[in-house]
């Protein structure tokens, strides 16, 4: 063993915070690990963004996003940034 910790999903039904939610597809799908569901903002302009609270600090080595094929659309995941910040209240 090297060390190494087996892959955990530590987003699982953290809260959420999204800009501007499509009714019917909250920010809480985004963490809820059901594959049958997903989040989408209710936005077709700007910079959409959603922010997943972890309620704790994590040395987190990799991220993995999975983005739904709705209707066919392979594109849903474009231009993305991810930030990982630390906030001290």
């Amino acid at each position: 063993m090297t060390g190494r910790v087996a892959a955990l999903c530590l987003s699982t039904d953290k809260p959420t915070v999204m800009f501007s939610e499509r009714p019917g597809n909250p920010g809480s799908y985004a963490v809820d690990n059901d594959y049958t569901t997903y989040s989408c903002t209710n936005n077709t302009r700007g910079r959409p963004w959603i922010v997943i609270d972890l309620e704790a600090d994590y040395l987190i080595s990799e991220i993995i996003l999975t983005a739904p094929n709705v209707g066919g659309d392979d594109r849903n995941i474009v231009d993305l940034v991810i930030f990982i910040n630390s906030v001290i209240y």
